[in-house]
This record gives C-alpha cells, sequence and structure tokens, in this order.
C-alpha cells in the first residue's frame, strides 16, 4: 500500500491528564495507602500527592531508573507481572502511569494487582499509546523529528499496521532515510521489547475479566471510515483503531476469588 495516501496522524482527542480529578467521582486516595507504578518525582508532586494521600509506595522495575529516584517514599524493586514482596491485601490504591503499554503479560500483572489490592479496593490507570492506534508503534527514534518521533504527528497514520516492513522501507528511502535510519525504524516498529503491541480492543475485555471496571475516559483520534474499513479487515475480530489509550478505573470485587 502507499502510505502517502494515509493522511499524518492527528491530534488527539479527550485528552486531560488529569487522571485522579477525573476519578474523584466514584474514589479519593485522601488517607489511603497507595502504590504508584511509572511515576517519577514531578508526575507524582503533580499528579497524585494534591489528593493526600496517606502513604505513598513506589514500584520500579529496576533501581536506576527515573522512577526510582524519588526520594521520601519507600520504592521496592520489583516485576508488577510476577509476585512482588506486598502481603495480600496491603493497599487501598494502585495508580499506574504511562505504563500498561509497555507490560508484555497483562493478565499476570492484573493477578498481582488484585492480590495487593483489598477487597473493594481500586485501580486507576492512565495509558497510551495502544498498539492499534494511529501511533501505536511507539516510534521515538530521533525525538524531535517528524519522521523518527511519534510525538510529532509526522507520520502517516497507521503506518505500523497498514504496510508491510517492505513498503515502509521503500516509504523511507522516498523521504531520504538512510538504510540505518529504515533499520531503526522498522526495529522500533516490530521487534523492540518495551511496548506489547496489544490492540486496543483487548484491554477492556480483560479489565472487565478480572476487576470491576467503574468509569473510563478514552483518548482518541479521528480515522476516515476507508481506512477503518482497511484495518478492520486486516485484523479482523478488532474493532476500534482510533483510542489511544486513556484513563481507567477499576475494583477490585469485595467477594473472594
Amino acid at each position: 500500500m502507499d502510505p502517502s495516501t494515509f493522511g499524518l496522524t492527528g491530534t488527539f482527542e479527550s485528552c486531560t491528564t488529569d487522571m485522579l480529578g477525573f476519578f474523584s467521582r466514584w474514589m479519593s486516595i485522601e488517607g489511603k495507602k497507595c502504590l504508584c507504578i511509572g511515576f517519577d518525582k514531578d508526575q507524582l508532586n503533580e499528579s497524585v500527592l494534591e489528593y493526600q494521600p496517606g502513604a505513598v509506595t513506589l514500584l520500579t522495575l529496576w533501581d536506576e531508573h527515573k522512577d526510582a529516584e524519588v526520594p521520601g517514599y519507600d520504592t521496592v524493586v520489583g516485576d508488577i507481572c510476577a509476585r512482588t514482596p506486598f502481603d495480600d491485601g496491603t493497599f487501598d490504591v494502585v495508580l499506574t502511569l504511562s505504563l500498561l503499554e509497555h507490560i508484555h503479560d497483562l493478565p499476570a500483572a492484573f493477578v498481582e494487582i488484585r492480590r495487593i489490592l483489598k477487597p473493594g479496593g481500586f485501580f486507576g490507570s492512565f495509558f497510551g499509546p495502544a498498539w492499534s492506534c494511529h501511533v501505536g508503534h511507539h516510534l521515538y527514534a530521533q525525538a524531535g523529528h517528524p519522521l523518527f518521533d511519534f510525538w510529532q504527528r509526522g507520520l502517516p497514520a497507521h503506518l505500523h499496521l497498514r504496510c508491510s516492513p517492505e513498503e515502509i522501507a521503500a516509504w523511507y528511502r522516498e523521504q531520504g532515510a538512510t538504510d540505518d535510519e529504515i533499520k531503526s525504524v522498522l526495529e522500533w516498529f516490530f521487534e523492540t521489547n518495551i511496548i506489547n503491541r496489544v490492540f486496543f480492543d483487548d484491554y477492556p475485555r480483560l479489565l472487565n475479566q478480572y476487576f470491576q471496571v467503574v468509569s473510563t475516559e478514552r483518548i482518541y483520534a479521528p480515522i476516515a471510515e476507508s481506512a477503518l474499513d482497511d484495518l478492520r479487515r486486516l485484523y479482523p475480530g478488532n474493532d476500534d483503531f482510533s483510542t489511544y489509550g486513556g484513563k481507567f478505573l477499576v475494583r477490585k470485587r469485595a467477594t473472594t476469588y
């Protein structure tokens, strides 16, 4: 297919970043024991602390990560896809930021989050991009460059889903990219292990399987009907190719599993 016919990635809609403000109708973290995953120092200060949690623990995958550089809070190194050091029912609330799209075993992560939550406890998440959206490839090979940085919105929409690697390489050559640059792009699209390549339709299905869904707010970009038809034909069983991610608030059911 010819990527020049796809149109560029568009602007996002429904994109407020105040996760806890949105969740406040259903949940308060004031005085609660919270586990935060994926927050650096500034994000914790701006997004969590103003809501006056009772205690905050941070979980990070490795101690050199920026998420571990938050002085003044308990920081635990561990993998949310495996058994963490926390006891059953430790936390009132688990909050994750820009995390779910990087997790390779979502069912395992949801099982562990459910285990460490108290009965009736909340799990709130803000994430994106999902693999099925127009920038789901998460390309970040050269920061600030419209051809190599998905944040710049200069790439053909759904390039990674609608074209073969050969077609992508040919399009980049037409734009003047070098062989090394094209190799880097294809590695980001199809080989890097920092994203999970899970289609968005699977997220609400899995969350509903392991939790009670309380509220959601999706971030999305409009998509042409012709593109949507093409993507649904290419990936049967998937319907949503416009949602970038968003906010999800779910709750551990009070019954025991």
